[in-house]
């Protein structure tokens, strides 16, 4: 008995040691996040939010009832959550140890392998499980020791930094449940969550691989399933009912699909494993390249399975989604209280099948299949398809279930949920080929000596960024931000169009990135074979040039690329008002043009300072005779679109600033002021000098202008929000159109203090008529 149980501690003691010793070089830069996390959490849990603060002082008033009740709802759930996400964290993190170093130094059998690793796991496990614990505890109990007890908590778990996201995420949860709850608190909360995730991606770019971005990112699914298991929050019975069959159906389908291209499962035969004796023998591992009756393609996606189902730590992710999903299950049906559980079993579910697809290499960091690649009939076109088929297969189920969960917490109709688990579905399909691209572009330290070697020319992060930041832009209008649809009356309408609208677009950006990531990889790949040198991109336009990149597909990505840079920038600077003066303060009209005006121009000049194009690049120059006329009659022009507009729409609405509450004469000066100013120099330097101007000279003029015009004309939604349908339709029409009459005076001036007058005098006339008829 001894003797078997001996390898099996040497196992796990092996994998321990490696763990602790991978995250001490981690500490700092983690210990920073968490510490700037707690310190934001207590800012924005301010009295009266009801949060932490607001908790510990019931409990001080000996309301102990009340507190308990809320700690009975909501800490198990959360307890459970931290858990997984925990498990999930430290699988991911001790995939990075080779397994053949353990073949290596101890001679062991598969199944004495895999037992010492989930070992490890759970002393892992063990050994971090108090942090989440008590940063539980201080979220929901201590009160105003909270920030105190946070810093102290993250400055002590150096040595355990993995846990430092798990704590982190869900502090942001509370937060964020907090928020939405708040009159208005939807859009807050998208701007919130957007602000964190853009400061974290430029946070972690400073290291030297972003797989520690991609291992945490999908973690931010689970933000509004968290949701769903605080008190008060409404889970519909239908909704739930339709998305129950999503996993039941999707996934075993695909686990079939995967288990039918894998012609080895877990270890495969005999003859094609590596040895003890033998670590780096890699050409035995995989089966050598048959031809079959299925295209080469789903050959390479078989041998990413197999690979993927053959490390043994893949029973991490089935082993705590089996378990947990029997109690999420047994507490659901036994208890009519906790129905709201129910979606724990698709987050369950869910995190199998995200887990699973980081295993697949996706990012192309193989170490068995890119050296047999160097060796073997495959082109690279087929390589790059096989791999994102591969990740299809394991990341279609969680997309869907995923957008079906946002989609009844919104309380959407049938007909809204069948949408929006389409685009989901479809847009499922073209992630997997820019998480490729994206990896043949970035080396990391898990591939092979000779694979990095060949990869000694890194590209420029612009690179790699403008394809990331590609893809968080869809989450502003088709991940979190639909929930901008949930069950409010007056904007029902609006942004249900808003909405799918958004979902559609995220689609085409998904689409073109995408494409960017397909062409990259098989450039890269192809690079790589002929003369291994892996070099000579340096430069986001190099990247571009060598793939023959489509002008027009690189134009619309790094177009929406700003887009998110100005949402974010914007964010940053409303967050700590919001935090210190409380969410009312960003009501105020004049507070509203600053915000507006910071995120804008500070996008804009990051465009401008990242793209090393010089201040030349902004056409501002001294107006001549015949520009001062253009000026003047596209000021006539816009003034006799908003007078038709204005007799076309009936009464009955309010447009948003009409109940502003103005009490000082020098307030409204100052907003008249400022919106006469500071809103026409960043809406028309950011949108008809940088977003115009890049689009005509990559598409055509004709199209840049109607595009801008249309992403112009869907910002200025909220401004009809208590409008009727009717009403909110001319008005953004007239924003529409008046917004084709600036770009039409731009491109033929090709002088944006042209647009920027116009714009100017405009604003001037209605704010001083709005403010006008609030005094009279």
């Amino acid at each position: 008995m001894a003797d078997s149980v001996r390898p099996i501690i040497a196992v796990a003691s092996a994998r321990l040691r490696y763990n602790y010793r991978q995250t001490t070089d981690k500490a700092p830069l983690a210990a920073l996040m968490g510490v700037i996390v707690v310190v934001l959490s207590w800012i924005l849990i301010l009295p009266g939010g009801e949060g932490a603060y607001h908790y510990g002082t019931m409990y001080a008033a000996g309301d102990v009832d009340s507190v308990s009740n809320t700690i009975r709802t909501t800490g198990v759930r959360i307890f459970v959550l931290i858990l997984l996400m925990m498990v999930f964290r430290a699988a991911n993190t001790v995939g990075e140890l080779d397994k053949r170093q353990l073949f290596a130094s101890i001679n062991v059998s598969r199944r004495i392998h895999i037992t010492g690793i989930i070992l490890s796991e759970c002393g892992l496990l063990g050994s971090i499980l108090l942090v989440p614990a008590v940063a539980a505890a201080i979220a929901f109990g201590i009160g105003s020791a909270s920030v105190i007890g946070g810093v102290s908590l993250f400055l002590g778990a150096l040595p355990f930094v993995l846990v430092v996201p798990v704590v982190a995420y869900p502090i942001g949860f509370f937060i964020d449940y907090l928020i939405k709850r708040a009159p208005g608190g939807q859009m807050v909360s998208v701007l919130l969550g957007l602000g964190f995730m853009l400061t974290y991606f430029l946070l972690i770019i400073r290291s030297d691989s972003i797989v520690p971005l991609l291992v945490v990112t999908p973690l931010s699914l689970y933000g509004d399933v968290l949701m769903s298991l605080m008190p008060n929050v409404t889970v519909y019975t239908a909704g739930v009912s339709l998305i129950a069959v999503l996993p039941l159906v999707l996934f075993p389908v695909s686990v079939y699909a995967s288990g039918w291209l894998a012609d080895g499962v877990w270890y495969g035969p005999e003859a094609n494993t590596p040895t003890a004796t033998d670590p780096d023998n890699e050409e035995t591992a995989i089966s050598p390249l048959k031809e079959t009756d299925t295209s080469r393609s789903i050959t390479v996606a078989k041998l990413t399975i197999r690979q993927a189902i053959r490390s043994p730590y893949m029973l991490i992710f089935a082993i705590p989604g089996i378990v947990a999903t029997a109690v999420a299950g047994y507490t659901t049906f036994t208890s009519p209280e906790s129905a709201n559980s129910l979606p724990l079993l698709f987050v369950f579910l869910g995190s199998v099948a995200a887990g699973s697809s980081f295993p697949l290499n996706p990012l192309g960091n193989d170490e068995i299949a890119l050296p047999w690649l160097f060796t073997s009939f495959v082109t690279p076109e087929e390589y790059v398809k096989g791999k994102a088929i591969a990740t299809v297969l394991v990341a279609l189920p969680v997309l869907t279930v995923s957008s079906g969960i946002v989609a009844v917490l919104a309380g959407y109709s049938l007909l809204s949920l069948l949408i929006l688990l389409g685009m989901a579905t479809a847009a499922s399909i073209c992630i997997p080929f820019t998480a490729v691209g994206i990896g043949t572009l970035v080396p990391n330290f898990e591939r092979t000596e000779t694979i990095q070697a060949a990869r000694t020319a890194l590209p420029d992060r612009g690179a790699i960024t403008l394809l990331f930041i590609s893809v968080f832009v869809c989450w502003l209008p088709g991940g979190t931000g639909v929930l901008l649809i949930a069950r409010s009356e007056s904007m029902q309408i609006t942004t249900m169009i808003a909405g799918v609208g958004g979902g559609l677009g995220s689609i085409l950006i998904f689409a073109a990135a995408g494409w960017i990531g397909y062409r990259l990889a098989v450039q890269q790949i192809s690079r790589d074979i002929v003369d291994g040198t892996g070099g000579g991109v340096r430069t986001r336009s190099d990247v571009i040039a060598a793939v023959g990149l489509d002008r027009r597909i690189g134009s619309i990505v790094i177009c929406s690329s700003v887009l998110v840079a100005a949402f974010g920038m914007t964010t940053l600077f409303a967050a700590p008002l919001i935090a210190v003066f409380g969410q009312g303060i960003v009501e105020s009209p004049l507070l509203q043009i600053l915000i507006t005006f910071g995120g804008y121009v500070t996008a804009a000049g990051l465009y401008i300072r990242l793209s090393k194009r010089g201040v030349q690049f902004l056409d501002i120059e001294r107006p001549t005779r015949t520009e001062v006329v253009v000026a003047l009659a596209t000021f006539g022009a816009i003034l006799i679109v908003q007078l038709i507009g204005t007799g076309l729409t009936p009464s009955g609405g309010t447009a948003l600033g009409t109940n502003m509450n103005v009490e000082s004469v020098m307030l409204l000066l100052a907003i008249i002021v400022s919106g006469a100013f500071f809103i026409p120099v960043a809406e028309e330097l950011l949108f008809r000098n940088i977003l115009q101007k890049i689009l005509s000279k990559n598409i055509s003029a004709q199209i840049a202008i109607v595009s801008v015009s249309l992403v112009f004309m869907l910002l200025h939604i909220g401004n009809y929000s208590l409008t009727t349908p009717v009403q909110a339709g001319i008005g953004l029409s007239s924003v529409f159109v008046q917004s084709i009459v600036l770009g039409l005076a731009y491109e033929r001036t090709e002088n944006i203090l042209v647009p920027i007058s116009a714009h100017a005098i405009y604003n001037l006339i209605a704010y001083s008529t709005l403010t006008a008829s609030l005094v009279g």
